[in-house]
């Protein structure tokens, strides 16, 4: 026996698979990425201040790079600065560290001494400026 409420329903679900055969919502969420945590360390062969004030320089590379800046800071305790980043992978973290090296360099990171390390459960899917 068909009420109105078995024919409100059906009617939504047809409102709804035909927004899905439009692929409206298919296509956002094609357009979701995952995202990972990243926390690197590193030494400086010049002051945290100095180092700074370059990092915050290049602040346009990171962005055009789509990495996302959790933390920065400077412990006292090993010497040496840690960074924390969201990247879409590890691969654009090392295109990243490979394209401006020579800026990282000239900041008094000495490369050589970077630690990376990926955090578990830290991975998400985010919306690349997409609303569902």
């Amino acid at each position: 026996q068909w009420t109105n409420q078995k024919t409100e329903n059906l009617c939504r679900f047809y409102v709804f698979y035909g927004w899905l055969r439009n692929n409206a919502f298919l296509k956002k969420l094609s357009k979701l990425k995952e995202i990972m945590r990243l926390l690197m360390n590193a030494e400086l062969s010049t002051s945290y201040t100095e180092w700074k004030k370059i990092y915050d320089g290049h602040k346009w590379a990171r962005d055009e790079a789509n990495m996302k800046e959790i933390l920065v800071g400077w412990c006292e305790e090993d010497q040496r600065i840690h960074v924390c980043f969201e990247v879409e992978s590890m691969e654009v973290m090392e295109k990243f560290m490979e394209k401006h090296a020579e800026v990282i360099a000239s900041s008094g990171h000495k490369q050589e001494t970077t630690v990376v390390k990926v955090l578990s459960d830290s991975k998400r899917i985010a919306p690349s400026n997409v609303c569902i």
